[in-house]
């Protein structure tokens, strides 16, 4: 049992930029009007997440450090639009996706896979798709009213950023949502 505690629950992630917090809120109330029992994200916990490695021991975050710093991509800018769901028959997650700069998020992400592999660390095997979950849905109720309107969300434009960093971040669960640290910060340079 002491094994699992000395283990750190860690993931690579983009996190969004405050200036993208009113729209996206804004987005998060008008859903919590049509399903009352959603559990909307804190604002400061929005993020792309570009990879979930799940408990770690310790040592291994310098390790991924380095992979971090080894990856050769530039700031880019990112656009956000579009909020939705992967499964309509059966709704976990409700997303806000990406446009333009998406292609530079999905490299990164693969860049970050491979390189992992390399570790041991495993990796989740499903095509990255960048996307930042805005909701959890807690219940069936309401989920047909729900889908009807994020069909109707389905190209709103959120804003863009410029990212310029990604970060190797643990989560504590607890009873009233996770709480995310930044272990490390890799800063994006543009290439010389």
């Amino acid at each position: 049992m002491g094994k699992i505690s000395e283990q750190i629950r860690a993931f690579l992630a983009i996190d969004i930029d405050e200036h993208l917090f009113d729209k996206i809120r804004e987005i998060q109330d008008s859903l919590i009007q049509i399903k009352d029992d959603l559990r909307l994200v804190p604002l400061e916990n929005i993020h792309i997440t570009l990879e979930f490695l799940g408990n770690l021991p310790p040592s291994m975050v310098d390790e991924i450090s380095r992979i971090m710093q080894v990856i050769s991509l530039e700031p880019f800018n990112l656009e956000f639009k579009g909020v939705g769901i992967f499964n309509p028959k059966f709704i976990r997650v409700v997303w806000i996706g990406t446009g333009d700069g998406s292609k530079n998020a999905i490299s990164l992400a693969e860049d970050l896979k491979k390189r992992l592999k390399t570790l041991g660390v495993r990796i989740t095997k499903k095509r990255f798709t960048p996307h930042a979950t805005i909701a959890r849905v807690k219940s069936k109720r309401n989920t047909r009213e729900l889908a009807r309107s994020i069909q109707e969300l389905s190209e709103i434009k959120i804003g863009t950023m410029m990212v310029t960093s990604f970060k190797l971040k643990k989560s504590e669960l607890r009873p009233r949502g996770p709480i995310y640290t930044d272990l490390k910060i890799r800063q994006l340079e543009p290439l010389q």
